[in-house]
């Protein structure tokens, strides 16, 4: 087995097992209310990611005065910095080198099928004809996702699909040392983690999305909920119609009507051995303890407010991807976002003898750092 492999087995027994990291961006970043919190007795900090989130240039300033003298702004054009389009064909010519990227041999490459008709995959209901020992493979895989009750519940005919369309593709896209066979298993595979997480292992996959159930939040068919169908009937009349979505572009266009009138000024000061910025509704001359803070600039309310969560409290997180999640600094000092705990499971701390096998086993004793899964997961036991 080669070490990809492996790193991916890896990966994927400590994102289910405890969790993950990950950078916050404007998609994971989610304000907790009051009630979504769980205290666990940690040290918790208020952290306002407008407020607090340096841009460009602030990282600029940082640097400036981190590396002092040795400072060297960044090429110029002129004087020899890529160009935009000489980064788009390294990027390119990168990728044509991805051996994964390039068409399989010639003696491999195959179009269509003498035992499957076409489109047989483009549903999980097509009837679709492996050898023996394929199908009692893929039978096989539905029975050991099944058994493990994590996710919607995988069929025969979602699987064959996805092994069809996998090894089509292989013509295509292929790695070396790979069979055709293996190159289909993993893509079965990582549509099982998909249907198992709520989440594909790589972002890019998205191919076999319209396969999922329709209850599964990444599915392509998934139907609006109740909840949604309401929020969109904007007549009232119990069905979602041209109507509403007419009177839904009225209220956008009102909207940005009220976002034009003049808001509320906050003034912003930072302390300039922290870089930690604090808002006030007038200028003036404040501290913080002893430091004197400096004026920074100007922004409206609606800019600066509504966005503060807590650091170091973990909370709910009823949409996943975990059962919770928490921010913490990390060892470069930013703020991420740390995912833990299985969604589909509770745990039975008050259990002396399971919680006293799941923290042996887990080496809770010696949890790990604070920005990793495995000392929140630890944490709650």
């Amino acid at each position: 087995m080669s070490q990809n492999r492996i790193n991916e087995f890896d990966d994927e027994y400590t994102n289910s097992t405890f969790g993950f990291t990950e950078e916050i961006t404007d998609e994971n970043f989610y304000i907790p209310t009051e009630a979504d919190y769980i205290d666990f007795g940690e040290e918790e900090v208020d952290w306002d990611v407008a407020a607090n989130r340096p841009g460009l240039w602030e990282n600029i300033r940082r640097k400036k005065e981190r590396e002092d003298k040795n400072y060297k702004p960044a090429k110029t054009e002129k004087e020899g910095r890529p160009t935009q389009e000489q980064l788009k064909k390294a990027q390119s010519e990168g990728a044509k080198s991805d051996p994964r990227k390039t068409p399989a041999p010639k003696k491999d490459q195959k179009k269509g099928s003498k035992k499957n008709k076409p489109d047989s995959a483009k549903d999980d209901k097509g009837k679709i004809t492996f050898s023996k020992s394929t199908t009692d493979k893929l039978k096989q895989a539905v029975t050991d996702h099944n058994k493990k009750g994590k996710g919607p519940k995988a069929s025969l005919g979602m699987l064959k699909a996805v092994y069809r369309r996998g090894a089509g593709a292989y013509s295509t896209s292929h790695a070396p040392k790979m069979s055709r066979d293996g190159w289909a298993m993993a893509r079965v595979r990582a549509f099982l983690y998909l249907l198992k997480n709520g989440r594909p292992s790589n972002t890019n996959y998205k191919q076999d999305n319209d396969l999922l159930p329709s209850g599964h939040k990444r599915s392509s068919k998934a139907e609006m909920s109740s909840k949604q169908k309401k929020a969109l009937d904007k007549n009232k009349d119990g069905k979602v119609t041209k109507e509403d979505f007419e009177l839904l572009r009225k209220d956008k266009k009102s909207d940005k009507t009220e976002a034009k009138l003049p808001k509320k000024k906050m003034y912003i000061y930072k302390n300039p051995r922290t870089s930690e910025r604090k808002a006030f509704d007038r200028r003036g001359n404040y501290k913080d303890g002893e430091v004197q803070l400096v004026y920074v600039n100007t922004v409206y309310a609606s800019e600066y407010q509504g966005r503060k969560v807590k650091l170091g409290k973990p909370f709910r997180t009823p949409d996943g991807p975990k059962k919770m999640s928490v921010y913490v600094k990390n060892e470069k000092g930013n703020v991420v976002k740390v995912n833990f705990g299985d969604p589909n499971m509770e745990i039975k701390k008050d259990n002396p003898a399971r919680r006293k096998s799941f923290r042996a086993r887990h080496k809770c004793d010696n949890p790990g750092p604070r920005w990793k899964a495995r000392y929140w997961s630890c944490k709650a036991w």
